[in-house]
């Protein structure tokens, strides 16, 4: 961020993810309410952010993948990705099964308590408002070790160089596939990349 030039406001996880997140965001009202220029999206309840995902993510998907889709599986950050993908893809295949995911330490959903964890993009200490809560069947809880693990899998079994909250989606995404069954068609999304990550134990020995 300071390299295309912008000032870096570091906000302190003094372990609680969803505290922090609360903080970052006031601070960025702050300086809204200070100077007309800065324009804070609010992700978590932006309605645009979950139809982004149904008018284009999931379509995209409904094109790729041929034949009935049998579970998808997405981790809960702003909850726009697994409500916006959800709904359509349940549109077209009812009997689906669908799962929220949550790290370990930030399964707010279901009913854990709320801690520092290195599955960047999700579990951030909140339930989003524009998270359907009606639409997945189950939560599935990762933990750090599996999402880590998974992602780097990604990398040496698919040539696939993703981020920690990918491998978190994947995890889960075999887990739901063992559950469903050999002939069953489950779908997640890799949303970032590992370039973001050399800093953290994804690329540690």
């Amino acid at each position: 961020m300071r390299h295309y030039g912008a000032e870096v406001r570091l906000i302190h996880d003094a372990g609680d993810i969803g505290a922090c997140i609360d903080e970052c965001l006031q601070t960025a009202l702050r300086m809204q309410k200070k100077d007309p220029k800065v324009f804070v999206p609010q992700q978590f309840s932006n309605p645009n952010n979950t139809m982004a995902q149904k008018n284009f993510t999931a379509q995209e998907i409904l094109k790729q993948v041929d034949g009935p889709i049998d579970g998808f599986c997405s981790g809960i950050g702003t909850g726009g990705t697994l409500t916006g993908i959800g709904e359509v893809l349940k549109e077209h295949n009812p009997d689906m099964e669908i799962w929220a995911v949550e790290p370990e330490n930030a399964a707010i959903l279901a009913g854990g308590t709320i801690g520092t964890h290195m599955q960047m993009g999700i579990g951030d200490g909140i339930i989003p408002d524009i998270l359907n809560r009606e639409i997945y069947d189950e939560i599935c809880v990762t933990t750090d070790t599996e999402a880590i693990e998974t992602s780097k899998r990604l990398a040496r079994e698919e040539g696939l160089m993703v981020g920690i909250s990918s491998g978190t989606n994947v995890a889960a995404a075999l887990k739901l596939a063992a559950k469903l069954g050999e002939g069953k068609t489950v779908v997640t999304v890799l949303p970032d990349t590992a370039e973001r990550y050399f800093s953290t134990p994804l690329f540690g020995e």
